[in-house]
């Protein structure tokens, strides 16, 4: 975090929240610094800093830590989650797909394993979950999206995965059986590629952030739930602030346009076995047409 992005976030805590102000403790004498409060919860939070650790040079206890982090994860949460976590626009979708395409996959949204979406990893005892009002299996939201990959046009994204997960429409696995044909195999490859580039966007986050990959030292989910959103809000943040051109200049943020409208997903209209294998057939073919590969 560049230190222009400190001094911006610890002004937007001072103004939204009293308890980063200095103030005088019971003897009269000055508590702590609002800079010293907020670069030691940025050192818990970056270093997975042991909160009984850092009181020695910050002359803070483990428990006056502890209630900063908990005000810290609130404030960031309260303040600037509408912005940095709010549902992808048309601008975010096309972005994705632009991107995606040029590697090979027109139509992908991003990789099951990787995304934070609330069906993540839950592979079995479908029946009776995410339930709507209308008794039916969802599985959330889906962005608007339509394209064309060898002449077909398919109008819901996709999300690459392994073997494990079902043989669903907005599901494309590698290939199990390869058989030594030269196509599957080059699928299978790329397939592999394109989701340890997701995999590896992902481990950025961790790096930055050690907490998120650290042993739990926290009791309450609620607790583990905040951290992770705070972190995700200062890692998108940390972005747009070091958004660079093509030519490595500086981009100023613009306005967020209004979010896609979403359409709920149903499980039933997902089960389609033909065509979960006729999409992952037309991006084989779409892959082996590309020109150098």
């Amino acid at each position: 975090m560049r230190e222009d992005l400190f001094d911006k976030l610890l002004g937007k805590l001072l103004e939204v929240d009293p308890e980063w102000h200095q103030r005088p403790d019971a003897t009269g004498t000055m508590g702590h610094s609002p800079h010293m409060k907020l670069v030691t919860v940025m050192k818990c939070l970056c270093k997975s800093t042991a909160a009984d650790s850092a009181d020695d040079y910050t002359r803070m206890g483990a428990t006056t830590i502890y209630k900063y982090l908990k005000i810290f994860f609130h404030t960031i949460c309260m303040t600037f989650g509408e912005r940095y976590l709010r549902e992808p626009t048309p601008g975010d979708v096309q972005r994705l797909l632009t991107k995606n395409a040029d590697r090979g996959f027109p139509g992908m949204l991003g990789s099951v394993d990787y995304m934070q979406w609330p069906w993540k990893i839950f592979l079995v005892s479908w029946q009776g979950t995410y339930r709507g009002k209308d008794q039916e299996s969802s599985l959330g939201v889906a962005p608007p999206c339509n394209y064309v990959t060898n002449g077909n046009q398919y109008n819901m994204g996709y999300f690459l995965c392994d073997g494990i997960y079902p043989k669903l429409t907005t599901i494309v696995q590698a290939f199990s059986q390869t058989l030594d044909i030269p196509d599957y195999v080059r699928f299978n490859k790329y397939q592999m590629a394109k989701r340890k580039d997701v995999e590896r966007a992902f481990g950025v986050l961790q790096g930055k952030f050690i907490i998120v990959g650290s042993p739990c030292k926290y009791w309450h989910q609620s607790d583990l739930n905040i951290i992770m959103k705070c972190c995700l809000i200062l890692y998108n943040m940390i972005i747009e602030h070091e958004c660079r051109d093509t030519e490595w200049i500086r981009v100023v943020p613009v306005p967020i346009l209004e979010p896609t409208v979403n359409g709920r997903v149903f499980m039933s209209s997902l089960k389609n076995l033909e065509l979960h294998l006729q999409l992952r057939n037309d991006i084989d073919k779409h892959i082996v047409a590309l020109p150098g590969r």
